[in-house]
């Protein structure tokens, strides 16, 4: 009878023994996680980016003089994986409303250059929590891909642009605006950019980007001979 009335005042019998483990079990999970960013984040964010479950129907090619065509599925929503946003568009997902207000392209920023062959392109953006409870936000949600290459591009971790977009938290009704950066191949033609609201589980928002054409266009230039059907992203 004593040996029962200790283990339930301490919780140490099987139920709580298991609770704890579980506990612990978690704990040791998200630390190797966190660990796993900071040491490999391209591939541990790439992972969490091609997470998404939601049916991609978004066609594109590179025409005979070089020019993409780009075929949105327009009975999808706008600013969803099929129907990516054009670049100026603000997009509602989940508890915010984010808006990418240009892209611009660099071969140099404050004085460091990428790769041969690589770019920067820095994203200004805004993300308002339109809840009133409130929302994480993040640089390394956003990311981008190739849609006639089919490679997939994440936030540049190691280089920031003037008012970089940190990491945080927003109050309801708050929003916050700044630059995003990524490293893109030089003679990349389509690129669809895309924000999820959460790390994990989050609403996935997405705006098409051509970099061939003018700043922030996404107007379709002549029709292509072929036409190719990119993996989800």
């Amino acid at each position: 009878m004593s040996d029962e009335i200790t283990h339930g005042r301490v919780g140490c019998g099987p139920v709580g023994a298991g609770l704890v483990a579980i506990i612990l079990g978690i704990c040791v999970l998200l630390t190797i996680a966190s660990g796993l960013v900071v040491i490999f984040p391209g591939p541990v964010i790439d992972l969490f980016d091609r997470g998404s479950d939601e049916p991609d129907r978004l066609r594109a090619a590179l025409g005979p003089d070089g020019t993409a065509t780009v075929e949105p599925d327009l009975a999808e929503p706008v600013g969803s994986i099929s129907n990516p946003a054009a670049i100026g568009a603000a997009v509602g997902g989940d508890d915010v409303s984010v808006t990418l207000h240009a892209v611009s392209r660099a071969e140099t920023l404050a004085g460091a250059a990428p790769e041969a062959g690589l770019v920067f392109l820095t994203i200004d953006v805004t993300i308002a929590n339109v809840t009133d409870e409130a929302t994480e936000f993040s640089a390394l949600f956003w990311s981008a891909r190739d849609i006639v290459a089919g490679d997939n591009y994440d936030d540049d971790k190691f280089n920031r642009p003037g008012n970089a977009l940190p990491a945080g938290s927003l109050a309801p009704g708050d929003q916050i605006r700044g630059n995003v950066l990524l490293l893109v191949p030089a003679d990349t033609q389509v690129l669809r950019i895309k924000y999820a609201t959460a790390l994990i589980g989050g609403e996935d928002l997405y705006w098409l980007y051509l970099p061939g054409s003018l700043p922030g266009s996404a107007t379709p230039g002549p029709a292509a001979t072929s036409i190719s059907t990119p993996g989800a992203f």
